[in-house]
């Protein structure tokens, strides 16, 4: 199974890319249009740049397992009897946008073939002593059926045998069957 494992020392930016999407005012029209303000663009940019240096060295290709740790340093104004420990973070941003954010990051730097690869997400944000971005990603299909095929040998059995004659007829493309007879 290819597994791929990073950590980057930093702290995590607090702005994703739908938060910068704003609408902006034209100063001689006086019409409103939607733009981006630079310190998305700036937060993207330099996110890519932190991630350049992890790239695997293939491109994932098959459904992939993907683990992201935003860590934030602690708060000012933490009890001393926290220290040392993951404080959960609910602030913004949300988590969907920092997986969304990250995903496309690494689908432009071409971790994988296209981030709807993913059908496995974990994300985790929290407060620690050393902040950092941890990243995992690792395929998950070859995981998944030897699962299946210790539990259910006898049916996937089955289902191959059938796959194979009806499905998949002689090496030909797969076209409609008619399995009444």
């Amino acid at each position: 199974m290819k597994t791929h494992e990073f950590e980057i020392e930093c702290i995590p930016p607090k702005t994703t890319a739908q938060a910068t999407t704003r609408i902006f005012r034209n100063k001689s029209t006086g019409k409103m249009f939607i733009g981006k303000n630079d310190k998305g663009r700036d937060v993207r940019e330099g996110l890519m740049s932190l991630f350049a240096g992890h790239r695997p060295d293939e491109m994932f290709t098959t459904p992939v397992k993907l683990e992201i740790e935003w860590v934030y340093p602690y708060l000012k104004t933490i009890r001393k009897r926290d220290i040392g420990k993951k404080i959960p973070c609910s602030t913004r941003p949300d988590s969907d946008n920092i997986c969304k954010f990250v995903q496309d990051i690494m689908s432009r730097l071409a971790f994988w073939t296209d981030d709807s690869l993913v059908w496995d997400l974990r994300f985790k944000k929290y407060y620690a002593p050393t902040p950092c971005i941890k990243v995992k990603i690792s395929e998950y299909v070859e995981e998944f059926w030897k699962k299946m095929y210790k539990k259910n040998k006898k049916v996937l059995d089955i289902i191959k045998k059938v796959w194979y004659k009806v499905v998949i007829p002689k090496g030909k493309m797969c076209e409609s069957v008619n399995l009444k007879g």
